[in-house]
């Protein structure tokens, strides 16, 4: 399956095996595009996305593996910076903040817990998946080109030739491939000792997943800093050295990001009467209607009204 996307909101949506929510880094149009393989017991997605903000949590049933296509990309994971050719290893449950300030090529495989067993042996019987853990590990360079250059093929070939993965054979040969190379990924970081995050990290990390699952919780309404504040419990200092520490994000920019899409929401959605922006943007908190206007077209590539009317052509 291949998907391009502009939408922030639906870019976290195809990936099987864990839940992912996108918040944009940087001002002009968000991109992402991907293409995923089901691979029986596996799931493989290679793709790239534009700089952005990334809360995932790994389903109960599932690890996950999250690859670098880049060599020299180095993104923060958890509040620690991952630093070159290094991949991140989740246990079922385990929840994920990653960020990146530039676009990023990733991998990302999802699989079974009944192939947990097999993976983790490849250390030694080190638990690296077990349930709700997050584990950081600098592999060699020759496992880690390996798998990433695998990556990358099977990426080109759907490009190249979409047909050939609608066969058994060849799904089965990329994933006998993929199992291999991923044994030797794990099996390759020997006794070097994983990257964990401080504890003010993971302290830190547990207020920005709080927030999000709050908002999360009231997606009816727009929430500003001090509500939030209110609701976690935390000062907005700690709010902001949260954010900032774990995502280079502020709050502010945060909350904005999400009311913002919210409003976007609004605007594509075909449901009742067709409404206007102006009443929905202030409806959710914009009151400077110049600044919201350009702030949406920073956000989305185009004017609240184009998106309106693109979609009451389309209807």
């Amino acid at each position: 399956m291949r998907e391009e996307l502009s939408d922030p909101e639906l870019a976290g949506a195809g990936l099987h095996g864990a839940q992912l929510r996108l918040v944009p880094l940087r001002r002009g149009p968000f991109a992402a595009s991907s293409s995923s393989f089901l691979l029986e017991d596996m799931t493989l997605q290679v793709g790239a996305c534009s700089a952005h903000m990334c809360l995932a949590a790994v389903a109960p049933d599932r690890g996950l593996l999250h690859l670098s296509l880049n060599p020299d990309e180095n993104l923060l994971i958890n509040g620690v910076a991952s630093g070159p050719r290094s991949f991140g290893l989740y246990g079922s449950g385990a929840e994920v903040l990653r960020s990146s300030e530039h676009d990023v090529q990733f991998a990302l495989v999802t699989f079974s817990t009944a192939l947990v067993g097999t993976l983790a042996e490849a250390t030694a019987g080190e638990a690296l998946l077990r349930p709700g853990s997050h584990t950081l590990l600098r592999p060699s360079t020759s496992a880690w080109a390996k798998i990433t250059s695998l990556a990358r093929a099977a990426g080109a070939m759907v490009l190249e030739a979409p047909m050939v993965f609608e066969g058994e054979q060849p799904r089965q040969a990329l994933r006998e491939t993929l199992l291999q190379a991923f044994h030797e990924l794990v099996a390759s970081v020997g006794n070097d000792a994983p990257v964990s995050p401080p504890r003010s990290s993971r302290a830190r990390k547990r207020i920005v997943f709080a927030a999000d699952e709050y908002l999360r919780a009231h997606v009816d309404r727009p929430i500003y800093t001090t509500q939030l504040c209110r609701a976690l419990g935390v000062s907005a200092s700690a709010l902001s050295e949260a954010f900032q520490s774990t995502s280079m994000i502020s709050p502010h920019r945060f909350l904005k990001q999400r009311r913002l899409g919210m409003v976007r929401s609004v605007l594509l959605s075909r449901e009742g009467p067709r409404p206007m922006v102006k009443s929905v943007a202030l409806s959710h908190g914009f009151w400077h209607l110049g600044q919201f206007a350009q702030d949406y077209r920073n956000a989305f590539g185009e004017a609240p009204s184009a998106t309106l009317e693109r979609i009451r052509g389309t209807a």
